[in-house]
């Protein structure tokens, strides 16, 4: 009998270990508590074994199988001991690594605004949704990955299986995934086949037993049986072809301290499994870094600055990160941002902090200023009669001012207005239907309420004859392209917001405009005047506004 429940136990902890994989490292908490199990049970039987036979044992000896459980329980006590942070305060603040401080407009380049992300995640997963058509009875939409792919910011979704029995039936897998545009909502793409050849995801989080991406992993042969795995992440090549790639980490503060090593890349369609470490990760791999590893280190770099007393008592130069991370693409690279405020404080920041999502290096920029909330608080007043909501923000440069960018959008997640907000004075706001519409209101608005532009150009007024102009339509907004004599090698686009009398201006009249010409696309106008006219401009400006209000009004009745 005592046979038969010894092999029972063996086959129950074999089950147990394929169904959670815990790494066979004594690194890691469930581990410690698996084997404590393991050694308790097992200790157990044999304990009573030896009881049956007292009679040719001693009573001291049959309390022996209990030694390896009661050697682990000691030795878990004393590793979560040993992983705290009052006796390890140093090490945790430490954990992400060397914190260099550099000046925002140095690092962070001008933006591109065709570049930038207006299609945020449940909209994407919406137009991926719809994209599946009659596929949706097989198969569904998998959590979506951002990735700057071939100088592309897109959401690539894969498609996992619905069910146990879905899965049974489609041995070969799902067929491909689904690529939204960030930056167009009209390129939506189900790309079932590279260069004619048909692509399947057989390997993924939502299969089953040999099927599952971190149960292959486990058993690959590749050492990852002995190592934390996280972030199982779907990403594809440079050429389109389908991969999960997992981040590999490991603590090194006893049971704790988080820190990624490298990564897993794994073939789709094969199972093909190849390790790396961080430096020499495929370039085209988005994320090394997981967020939740990298925001546990950004807290513990500002709470433990004078050790783990003045965290818990006197809060003294304690920092904390601000509700949210966001994503910031510059000069082809990726990082985590957030603000960092002082603690105790809710509605403004003493800097941000960016970590690039591969190598985990940290950037402090301190700048006082607005946190992310306050700054959707601030564009959604702008145009609160609509009831449109803000998307969490993303940190840009413009005209090297650091700057929120928000969409603004309906209950369908669809974005209806686009807007910039300052950083450093969360009141100075431009809202547009497109978003050179709202850049343009957002120089506006920085001159009229003391903005300083700190654009790569010296800011200039001119005085000059137009001999070309021309209208045309971005997005949802007109704008004018006007050549200005003397000034034939630039072109100058203000939006028709910007004054009301570019749509009568035309060949011949002479205009003063104020601009600041930063070498990024056509140059933006922050002032238009035509010297031709001497009206007063305050009426009409405040006509254009009354019928833009009534344009917005009969747009929330439709919304309705």
């Amino acid at each position: 009998m005592f046979y038969v429940l010894l092999i029972m136990v063996l086959v129950v902890f074999g089950c147990a270990e394929y169904i959670f994989l815990m790494p066979l490292n004594l690194s890691y908490s469930g581990t410690w508590i698996f084997a404590i199990l393991v050694t308790g049970v097992l200790g157990g039987l044999a304990f009573l074994k030896m009881y049956e036979d007292e009679k040719y044992i001693s009573s001291k000896a049959r309390v022996l199988p209990l030694a390896p459980a009661i050697v682990m329980i000691v030795g878990f006590i004393v590793m979560l001991v040993v992983s705290l942070p009052i006796f390890r305060s140093d090490d945790y603040r430490r954990l992400i690594g060397s914190v260099q401080e550099k000046t925002f407009t140095s690092e962070i380049q001008v933006v591109d605004l065709t570049q930038l992300p207006v299609v945020k995640e449940n909209y994407a997963k919406s137009l991926a949704e719809k994209k599946l058509g009659n596929l949706g009875s097989k198969v569904k939409i998998g959590e979506p990955t951002l990735q700057n792919n071939n100088g592309e910011l897109r959401y690539v979704f894969p498609l996992l299986h619905r069910s146990f029995f879905k899965w049974a039936s489609s041995p070969q897998g799902t067929p491909g995934y689904i690529v939204v545009s960030a930056t167009n909502d009209k390129d939506v793409k189900l790309v079932d086949e590279i260069n004619g050849q048909k692509i399947f995801i057989k390997y993924q989080t939502e299969a089953f037993f040999g099927d599952d991406v971190r149960r292959r992993l486990f058993f690959s042969g590749t050492g990852l049986a002995t190592k934390g795995l996280t972030d199982f992440t779907f990403e594809i090549d440079n050429t389109g072809k389908p991969y999960w790639t997992t981040t590999v980490y490991e603590h090194t503060i006893g049971l704790s301290g988080s820190k990624a090593v490298g990564t897993a890349i794994m073939d789709t369609q094969t199972g093909e499994v190849k390790v790396y470490t961080v430096e020499n990760t495929p370039d085209w791999v988005s994320r090394i870094q997981p967020q939740d590893i990298v925001e546990n280190q950004v807290n513990s770099w500002g709470k433990y600055v004078h050790g783990w007393w003045n965290s818990f008592f006197s809060e003294n130069d304690v920092l904390k990160t601000t509700e949210g991370y966001g994503i910031v693409f510059n000069n082809g690279r990726t990082y985590f941002y957030t603000g960092i405020t002082g603690s105790g404080r809710d509605e403004s920041t003493t800097g941000f902090m960016l970590v690039d999502t591969k190598t985990g290096q940290a950037t402090y920029f301190k700048m006082s200023g607005g946190t992310e909330i306050a700054a959707e608080k601030s564009a959604e007043s702008e145009i609160k009669n609509m009831g449109y909501k803000a998307a969490f923000p993303t940190l840009i440069n413009v005209e090297n001012i650091p700057t929120y960018f928000i969409t603004l959008h309906d209950n369908e997640g669809l974005a209806k207005r686009f807007a910039l907000v300052s950083v450093s004075n969360v009141g100075i706001v431009g809202v547009g239907r497109d978003v050179n519409e709202a850049k343009a209101s957002y120089l506006k608005s920085l001159n009229t309420k003391g903005g300083v532009l700190g654009g790569a150009g010296e800011e200039k007024t001119l005085e000059a004859v137009v001999i070309r102009i021309g209208e045309y339509q971005s997005e949802a907004s007109s704008y004018y392209a006007i050549i200005l004599q003397g000034n034939e090698n630039k072109l100058f686009n203000p939006p028709i917001s910007l004054s009301p009398e570019l749509p009568i201006t035309k060949e011949g009249d002479t205009v003063r405009i104020t601009f600041v010409d930063t070498g990024y696309g056509s140059i933006n106008v922050k002032s238009f005047d035509n010297l031709v006219f001497n009206q007063d401009l305050a009426k009409v400006e405040q006509s254009v506004k009354m019928n833009q209000q009534k344009v917005e009004g009969e747009e929330k009745k439709e919304n309705e």
